[in-house]
């Protein structure tokens, strides 16, 4: 590169410097009238032929802004007296430039040009780099004096400052291409996501529930073609009428909370007949930035066949139960190899001496240890390991009494019952006593006298038995029939399981479950995923908390802790992790209900997904609002001290006309300040940016301290403070007087004047209670349960006058959150309200 000036003009830093100028986005770019009516300015200002904004890049001199240089654009670095007045973060002047050594080489100064005099004032950037000057030109020689310097130094920052808001400005367009990519992306993704899910998802919108989306499967489900889409559902599916589904959506809407339906039936018209048809279902309210719920998702998953064949097999158990315990035979099923008793009836509990409650669920070797040294445990390992069945008659048996050893002759049968795989896993016993049988034989062939007539009866006997026997065989071809319908129902059931559990991994949702008892955690891949855990890796419920951001720890454990110790309700939380695998943290959604098990004992199963990038988008929200609510507050200060000024001065020449219009402004000044601290405010509190410093203090203290001040400045009620004893909590003192003030200043805004308002502390248990009761207009049951959701406001006759926009009462609810109160209103309309909050003394 040329240097004219016999000087290094290169500095130290010169490779960052040009990346950081690089950085602004501006090389290049044609002229704006920003820049260019900030050079003209300074031509003015001092009264000279050329005026540029010179922006210096590796190799050369980009020309921003041009006054007085024609049409050029840029020069080369090393020829350019800007390259010298990088150098220093001080002003470069040469009021007779033909006199400085280091330009005596240069050709703007030694030739034709002609330049005499040169001013440059650095732009520095936010972070020290200086990128370029604004510099003035002359042909002629000058003198310059300390104040242009200066003057010259503010344009340089203002040029600076414009530079800088241009990349804002840049940035902030890029941002938004990129979030509407995003949104854009989003919404493909959403929309392929629901037409292509293998369950039924829809979308309904509007207060009318329009059809907004139904996928193939939601149409078919509903037994419907796309041209109910657009329409309300009432109209689509007319069928629903009576049935409650309308309203549980109504309550959707209304409420913002989703409901979860199990094994709903629902009667639909479809295939030409009214159907009965099962579902499990989710109506989950989409809300929009304000939280209002405008539209539910619908998603649906048909279960009819699953309850019909689960009504099959639960059909097939209770005729093979029947079939058993009215068999006039003793019947028992013997679960696995170790013989655990199943199920008997009270021929075979006849024959063993035994009770249910003594041999029910109990291993028969282990209550009958005595069969240890007889044939029947071959015969019954035999079954298990052939799958044949086994029958022998007239077999001696010698079974323990309380009475002591008793032997029988039984005619028996062990079936093999098959699992889903083909393998034996229990064992159909049939026995039948016919020890008197054998008896009276015996006895017969020992007296031949009787022996013709016992012959006889021994043949009639014998004949019952072959029909009880042959009855007998009967009961088992129906019982095998049983076993096996109860096996392909069993397998019908597991593809089911399998189809659904593959739908729920489809929508991004992770199911979960947790034994309190044993401290075992049961997650999917879904929810391993989202927590950073290796797919061969499995967590404790306790290590899986300890996941868990500190600050959400103690909700989630209160909220599943809640729930298990009475046994029974669900919840619904959200709450951030800090994952596994040291990924970002995350923002999570997850919903739980408690069961109990065969034992009896609580465990929680839920579901969750990940709402990062949703949260993500309400900070960035909350941010640019305090943001613009911070940028407010400057000109709305001056604003009020100027609009202070001209009331001193109407009130000085007695113009009461200026007076009571400039009282008016600084009303509604007042009003625009508490807006906007009330925006900073929620801001604050949603990003977390509030903080509480508790610490004990004077609880009646503060009580006074604040009815005394609102009483000095609302004349028109007075505040009764009720004595109350001295308590001290542990709390944020500034934020809860904030609290009780908000409470005042509302009664005495929805207070008729000269009414009175009543202050009040009582303890209740171990918390204080604070209640400002006021004589006002009261408010309905239905906007009691809405009033500190952020923005909200009761909107009829009486309150249309009254200023406000739904933030005091939310952030009051907040504070008193933070501090592990309670917050609520008791009230009627027409018949005033009582505010109250509590917080804790220990």
């Amino acid at each position: 590169m040329e240097n004219t000036f016999g000087i290094n003009i290169i500095p130290e830093n010169d490779q960052q410097r040009v990346a950081v100028l690089k950085r602004y986005k501006i090389l290049d770019t044609p002229s704006e009238d920003t820049f260019n009516h900030i050079a003209k300015l300074a031509a003015q200002i001092f009264n000279t032929p050329i005026a540029l904004i010179s922006l210096v890049d590796s190799d050369r001199v980009f020309f921003k802004a041009n006054v007085g240089m024609g049409d050029a654009r840029h020069t080369p670095r090393g020829r350019s007296l800007c390259s010298l007045a990088i150098l220093q973060p001080e002003l470069t002047v040469f009021e007779n430039a033909p006199q400085e050594p280091c330009l005596l080489s240069n050709p703007l100064v030694a030739g034709e040009f002609g330049l005499k005099f040169y001013a440059g004032a650095p732009l520095v950037t936010h972070d020290g780099f200086l990128i370029g000057t604004l510099c003035i030109v002359d042909k002629k020689t000058r003198d310059f004096s300390d104040q242009n310097k200066e003057i010259l130094k503010g344009l340089a920052r203002v040029v600076m400052d414009g530079i800088e808001l241009r990349l804002s400005a840049i940035e902030e367009a890029e941002n938004q291409n990129r979030t509407k990519a995003r949104l854009a992306e989003s919404e493909y993704k959403t929309s392929h996501l629901i037409s292509e899910a293998p369950v039924a998802i829809g979308i309904l919108t509007g207060k009318d529930l329009f059809v907004e989306s139904a996928n193939d499967q939601l149409l078919k489900v509903w037994g419907k073609d796309k041209k109910v889409i657009g329409l309300p559902l009432h109209e689509a599916l007319p069928e629903l009428k009576g049935q409650p589904y309308l309203q549980l959506l109504e309550q959707v809407r209304v409420s913002g909370n989703p409901y979860y339906g199990s094994e709903a039936k629902v009667m639909l018209e479809r295939n030409s007949r009214t159907e009965e048809a099962y579902f499990n279902f989710v109506y989950h309210p989409l809300k929009d930035e304000l939280g209002t719920t405008n539209s539910i998702m619908v998603v649906a998953n048909e279960i009819t066949e699953q309850i019909q064949i689960r009504r099959q097999i639960q059909e097939s158990e209770r005729k093979l139960q029947n079939l058993i315990m009215t068999a006039p035979v003793g019947m028992t099923i013997l679960r696995g190899r170790d013989l655990i008793v199943e199920m008997a009836n009270q021929p075979m509990y006849d024959i063993w001496n035994r009770s249910a409650a003594q041999i029910l669920g109990k291993s028969l070797m282990s209550e009958f240890p005595e069969l240890e040294d007889q044939p029947f445990p071959k015969m019954l390992e035999s079954v298990f390991n052939t799958g044949e069945t086994v029958s022998i008659s007239e077999i001696e048996v010698e079974i323990s009494t309380p009475e002591g050893f008793k032997n029988y002759y039984v005619d028996f049968k062990y079936s093999p019952m098959f699992d889903l795989n083909g393998e034996v896993e229990a064992i159909m016993a049939t026995v039948n006593d016919i020890t008197e049988i054998v008896h009276s034989r015996k006895a017969l062939e020992e007296s031949e006298e009787e022996q013709q007539s016992l012959n006889e009866e021994l043949s009639t006997t014998v004949e019952e038995l072959a029909a009880a026997n042959e009855e007998l065989m009967t009961i088992n071809e129906e019982l095998a029939s049983t076993h096996e319908d109860l096996r392909n129902t069993l397998h019908e059931l597991e593809q089911s399981k399998d189809t659904l559990r593959m739908a729920i991994e489809d929508a991004g949702i992770a199911i979960w479950s947790v034994y309190p008892h044993s401290n075992e955690l049961m997650i999917s891949d879904r929810g391993k995923l989202i927590h950073g855990i290796p797919e061969e890796r499995q967590l404790s419920f306790s290590q899986a908390m300890d996941l868990i951001a500190a600050e959400y720890r103690e909700q989630m454990e209160s909220a599943i802790g809640e729930i298990i110790d009475s046994q029974q309700g669900s919840f619904n939380e959200e709450y951030m992790i800090n994952p596994l695998d040291e990924t970002p943290a995350k923002w999570l959604r997850t919903s739980g209900k408690a069961y109990l098990d065969k034992s009896k004992r609580t465990y929680v199963m839920g579901t969750l997904v990940d709402i990062t990038e949703q949260k993500l988008d309400e900070i960035r929200k909350n941010d640019f609002i305090a943001m613009v609510s911070h940028e407010l507050k400057t000109p709305l200060t001056s604003l009020k001290g100027y609009i202070q000024l001209l009331m001193a001065k109407s009130q000085k020449n007695e113009d009461t006309f200026a007076t009571g219009a400039l009282d008016k402004a600084n009303t509604q000044v007042k009003r625009m300040t508490a807006m906007i601290n009330g925006f900073l405010n929620v801001g604050r509190l949603d990003t977390g940016k509030i903080q509480l410093n508790k610490h004990a203090f004077d609880f009646s203290e503060l009580v006074h301290e604040i009815a005394d001040e609102i009483a000095m400045t609302h004349t028109s009620h007075k505040i009764k403070v009720f004595d109350f004893p001295h308590f001290r909590p542990e709390a944020d003192r500034d934020k809860i007087g904030q609290v009780i003030n908000n409470f005042l200043s509302n009664a005495i805004k929805y207070s008729p004047q000269g009414k009175d308002i009543e202050l009040s502390c009582t303890q209740e248990g171990q918390a204080l209670k604070v209640c400002v009761k006021d004589q006002g207009i009261g408010i309905d049951e239905q906007d009691s349960k809405k009033l500190f959701q952020r923005f909200y406001r009761v909107e009829n006759l009486e309150t249309k006058t009254i200023s406000g926009f739904g933030i005091g009462l939310y952030l009051c609810a907040e504070i008193i959150r933070r501090h592990h109160g309670e917050i609520g209103v008791e009230s009627k309309a027409g018949q005033g309200s009582t505010f109250y909050f509590t917080l804790p003394l220990a």
